[in-house]
């Protein structure tokens, strides 16, 4: 966000007139979905984004995954697997590293479980190899 504000795009010549246009460059911030898929692959990672309105800012993160957002396993004791970060005031967003097919599925996340919450359908895929045969 701090790099909204006007700038100049041109072209600047060694003889002649040079030509400038001025450009007012608003960067916003990405809004949360109530609910979305995504998709991975096996031993990438892959970025979730998690509501964090400003009257919860303050309130624990969490991440949990299963059918219901009230009935769910905590994911965030892995925290070598999955990372909290960029925090803002709207939104923050949760890595999982080094996905494997057991990490496909539903995901709760947000700042408070029984208001302000994102639900997440995870599928993870695997690269395959293209192999050319000679005949």
């Amino acid at each position: 966000m701090k790099d909204s504000g006007s700038y100049l795009c041109g072209i600047q010549r060694n003889s002649g007139m040079d030509v400038f246009s001025a450009v007012q460059l608003e960067v916003k911030e990405l809004l949360c979905l109530k609910s979305y898929d995504i998709s991975g692959l096996v031993g990438h990672a892959v970025t979730l984004r998690c509501p964090n309105p400003p009257e919860q800012r303050d309130r624990k993160k969490f991440l949990c995954k299963g059918e219901q957002h009230n009935n769910c396993t905590d994911m965030m004791e892995n925290q070598m697997k999955f990372m909290l970060h960029n925090v803002s005031s709207i939104c923050f967003s949760m890595t999982i590293t080094e996905l494997e097919a057991a990490d496909a599925g539903t995901y709760f996340c947000g700042s408070d479980a029984q208001l302000s919450y994102t639900k997440i359908k995870l599928t993870v895929g695997e690269i395959r190899k293209v192999v050319n045969k000679l005949i």
